[in-house]
């Protein structure tokens, strides 16, 4: 994955150095956030939750789709943060965030 130019390095690197192309559930997603920032599995899951938006924030809406497309339904409850945002900023109709506008 290429990284996003505009992320801020703290995350950048981890959008850059992925271990490889796994495939695995939701849950297990958590169990891994869980684990790599010991915390417990509440605050993991709200923690990955809450950085969507940041990425959406940054990420071109192509390649939030991209993402979005990429993953299998379970993991539409990451993307609930930054839906409920471009819901609340956004005067259209659409309630799913799309990222910000492409370059």
């Amino acid at each position: 994955m290429k990284a996003l130019g505009a992320a801020p390095i703290e995350i950048d690197r981890f959008l850059t150095e992925a271990d490889s192309e796994q495939q695995f559930s939701y849950d297990e997603f958590v169990d891994r956030v869980t684990e790599r920032a010991t915390v417990e599995e509440s605050g993991a899951a709200f923690s990955a939750k809450a950085v969507v938006p940041l990425v959406c924030s940054v990420a071109s809406r192509n390649e939030v789709q991209d993402i979005r497309s990429q993953l299998p339904d379970e993991f539409s409850a990451l993307f609930e943060l930054a839906d409920a945002e471009a819901a609340r900023c956004s005067s259209s109709s659409s309630s799913t965030w799309t990222g910000r506008s492409a370059d």
